[in-house]
């Protein structure tokens, strides 16, 4: 597969089409397995929950994704074609991002340079000098096709971390996009909202409605309600294998717990205070 996965490359999805399908995905560490013939699909403009208990695979299922993991078996199909990302960064120039519970950005740069790091050649005059002024432009539009509102030319560390974090997504979701010239990118976010506050949590959830405008969401996420309230889909996990694929317009979070662990609990027993972040 080369290089770059762009608007060239096959037809776009339509609404209805699935942009990323993951195929009776297994994996095993130690002989032991971890996941069990995982399938799933992701549409287009699509927000996807994904739930389970710790150890339910589904931070393997990111790693696999996410070009972290190789899995032992089965495939995956991205915007209809064959996918086998061999590392993250390949994934990443497929249109798959990935953001994860510990902050990734350099806070003693500039918004603008963490917004486009690793992307500094696109933006040369004469094949050696770095257009600032054409990076801070791009930032600031990627930045005004979500709603955020930040100084670009500030220093990254000067925000609070949901602000940072806000700027980290909002890479993910349109660098593919406004950059690479991929269309239909895919963003994974991991337990997104465990260190929000509630006031930043609703700002976060409006940020995801609009990132959907850009791409495709998979989100880990222990807190039932939140996967309920903003998935189009939700899909359980249990024991490396998916046991339910939910419409969570008819689901609640007694029936997630009894999919997740075979058993009904409290309402608050799945929040990270009790059960931890996503799960090996």
């Amino acid at each position: 597969m080369g290089e770059a996965a762009g608007r060239t490359n096959g037809q776009r999805p339509q609404e209805d089409e699935a942009v990323l399908r993951v195929e009776d995905v297994w994996k095993s560490y130690g002989g032991i397995p971890v996941l069990t013939g995982i399938s799933l699909e992701v549409g287009r403009n699509r927000i996807v929950g994904i739930v389970g208990e710790n150890g339910a695979g589904k931070t393997t299922l990111f790693n696999i994704v996410s070009g972290l993991v190789r899995p032992d078996r089965g495939r995956m199909v991205l915007r209809g074609r064959p996918f086998a990302p061999h590392d993250f960064h390949h994934a990443s120039l497929h249109g798959i991002s990935r953001v994860f519970q510990e902050q990734a950005l350099i806070p003693n740069i500039a918004v603008y340079e963490n917004l486009l790091l690793s992307h500094e050649g696109l933006f040369t005059r004469f094949g050696q000098l770095l257009d600032r002024r054409a990076m801070i432009e791009k930032a600031r539009r990627i930045c005004e096709a979500v709603g955020l509102d930040v100084d670009v030319t500030r220093r990254t560390g000067d925000y609070d971390f949901s602000k940072r974090q806000a700027i980290e997504i909002a890479r993910a979701a349109l660098v593919p996009t406004e950059v690479l010239g991929i269309d239909d990118p895919i963003i994974l976010l991991d337990e997104p909202t465990s260190s929000l506050q509630r006031a930043e949590e609703e700002a976060f959830f409006r940020l995801l409605r609009r990132l959907r405008e850009h791409g495709s969401i998979l989100f880990v996420s222990h807190r039932l309600s939140e996967v309920l309230s903003h998935s189009d889909i939700v899909y359980v996990l249990k024991d490396g294998r998916v046991v339910a694929r939910v419409d969570p317009g008819r689901s609640s979070e007694r029936a997630l717990h009894g999919l997740m662990g075979g058993r009904e609990r409290d309402a608050d027993y799945y929040h990270e205070s009790r059960q931890g972040s996503a799960d090996e």
